[in-house]
């Protein structure tokens, strides 16, 4: 996905927007191409921020790292999340279910951001 999103198609809008314009529009698409409408603004937020990471870094893998932080987050948020599905199944819906675990992934991956501008020489 991020060779698709950040190493093709971003730079690619770059040349017909602005980059600010271009990081909306791939992180909106990267969203869509989840099918997962019920997700659509939580992706766009990731897809933008992936996106931004890109422009200013200018290397791929540190969206990729961002990217597979975001995903071990999720998987790791539904496994802890999961152990206690049986017990409370009749108060906890799918949506919470998801909304909690992307929450927080959400969180590692703003920590991830944080960590990786303290150690470089990112302008934020």
């Amino acid at each position: 996905e991020e060779i698709l999103f950040r190493g093709f198609l971003l730079p690619s809008l770059t040349k017909y927007m602005s980059a600010w314009s271009a990081i909306a529009l791939s992180g909106f698409i990267f969203a869509v191409a989840h099918l997962s409408f019920s997700e659509i603004l939580p992706l766009t937020l990731l897809g933008a921020i992936l996106g931004f990471v890109y422009v200013r870094s200018q290397n791929l893998l540190a969206s990729i790292l961002l990217h597979s932080t975001w995903n071990s987050a999720t998987m790791i948020g539904l496994f802890l999340l999961g152990s206690g599905i049986s017990r409370c199944s009749a108060r906890l819906t799918l949506f919470a279910f998801m909304a909690n675990a992307n929450l927080l992934a959400l969180m590692v991956l703003l920590l991830g951001i944080a960590i990786a501008a303290f150690y470089s020489s990112w302008a934020l």
